[in-house]
Formats: C-alpha cells, sequence, structure tokens
C-alpha cells in the first residue's frame, strides 16, 4: 500500500495485509473473499487492534476484492466495522468505482450508520488521505462518495 514498507507489516495473509505507522493502521484485501477469509481478516486486524490499541486512523483498500459471502459474515463485518469507527478518529476505504466491493462497502455503512468514515475510488484521492492520516490530520470530509 501507498507509503508502506515490509517493516511495517504486522498482519498477512493470502488475502490481506495490514501495515501500522505510528497513529495510522491501514489493510489491503484482495481476491476472492468468502466467508473463511472474511473471518480471518476481521480476526488478524482485532488481534493487531488489541496487541497496540486501536489508531488513530484507519485506511483499507477494497478496491481488487471480490466479495463471495454469506448474508450473516456481511452482518459480522458490519458489527466490526461499528466497533472499530467507535475507536477511530477517520476512515477511509478505497472501493472500485462499481461492483460487488462498492456495494458491499456501502451497504455495510448503511448498517453501521457511523460518520467518520469516507469511501473514494479514486487512487490518488486515496493516496492523499493516507498521506494526510499519516502526518496526522483528521479528514475534513466524513462519510461520502
Amino acid at each position: 500500500m501507498h507509503g508502506f514498507n515490509d517493516h511495517d507489516v504486522v498482519g498477512t495473509a493470502q488475502q490481506f495485509t495490514i501495515w501500522r505507522q505510528g497513529d495510522l493502521v491501514a489493510m489491503e484485501v484482495h481476491g476472492l473473499v468468502d466467508d473463511k477469509v472474511s473471518d480471518a481478516w476481521r480476526a488478524a486486524l482485532g488481534a493487531e487492534f488489541r496487541r497496540q490499541g486501536h489508531p488513530r486512523f484507519y485506511a483499507m483498500d477494497v478496491s481488487l476484492s471480490q466479495p463471495r459471502y454469506s448474508v450473516p459474515a456481511h452482518f459480522r463485518t458490519a458489527a466490526f466495522v461499528r466497533e472499530t469507527l467507535k475507536h477511530v478518529e477517520h476512515a477511509v476505504v478505497r472501493v472500485p468505482r462499481a461492483g460487488t466491493a462498492a456495494l458491499v462497502a456501502e451497504s455495510v455503512l448503511t448498517v453501521v450508520g457511523m460518520g467518520n468514515i469516507r469511501l473514494v475510488s479514486d487512487v490518488l484521492e486515496f493516496q492523499g488521505m493516507v498521506d494526510l492520516m499519516r502526518l496526522g490530520h483528521a479528514l475534513t470530509s466524513a462519510r461520502g462518495r
């Protein structure tokens, strides 16, 4: 992910990587995401938060993922996101411009109902937000696309 190095990796599996730099945790999820992968990335991210605490900022890139998980897994993800957003100041999620991953992200945010997260599709916009968070700057615009 933009601006992170190998030494920033705090968790990894075949379909995801988690990085941490100071007050910023970032995650990239790619490929087919079924119930097992969905449960695995949530468990790994939750373990990181228990280990080092919730970050001030969180960035996630799901633009290369293909979600294929069940409705119960969808609700587990929504509950995890809602709990996480209670502990972070701002979050940004990069989604594809269209397709299943974008629809899943939108529906999760609808269920979650939190205002401190933003969905973006443009890679440069996402990278700019990651850079701002890395520098400790809060995002000025919350949820939206």
